[in-house]
């Protein structure tokens, strides 16, 4: 009896573990593959600002490059995905003078384009979340 009983614990310990561990490869096998996602909306976490897109927001991800619109100007530069993250190294723009609406928008992204977690369907930090779906 004593033996079932430790024998029970045992398998419970390491199933549990194990359960445990293929969350953690989960997270960090999270990729984006190379091709176009469609930006569907942009949360400004520090003021809870929600903006929506406004025509033809995307991200594409393209062999460790990447290129972004948000409504004025084209974002571009390197990135690379490690643990779950997309990390950028020094983004670009072009500068064209916009409305200030989308000025805002675009401020938010490009000073939030350091690392951001890969999910399912967006891509954040703790300054911004932007929410994304594949274009087909």
């Amino acid at each position: 009896m004593k033996k079932s009983l430790i024998l029970l614990s045992a398998l419970a310990f390491f199933g549990c573990a194990n359960i445990q561990n293929q969350g953690n490869e989960m997270n960090v096998n999270k990729t984006l593959e190379n091709g176009e996602y469609k930006i569907i909306h942009i949360l400004d976490k520090q003021n809870n600002s929600q903006y929506p897109n406004t025509g033809n927001w995307s991200i594409m991800i393209e062999n460790n490059r990447f290129g972004m619109f948000v409504g004025c100007n084209r974002i571009f530069g390197e990135v690379q995905q490690n643990n779950g993250k997309l990390i950028f190294k020094a983004p670009a723009s072009t500068k064209m003078m916009c409305p200030e609406d989308l000025m805002k928008v675009e401020d938010l992204v490009t000073s939030s384009l350091t690392e951001l977690d890969i999910s399912s369907n967006s891509l954040e930090n703790d300054k911004v979340k932007i929410t994304i779906e594949e274009n087909k």
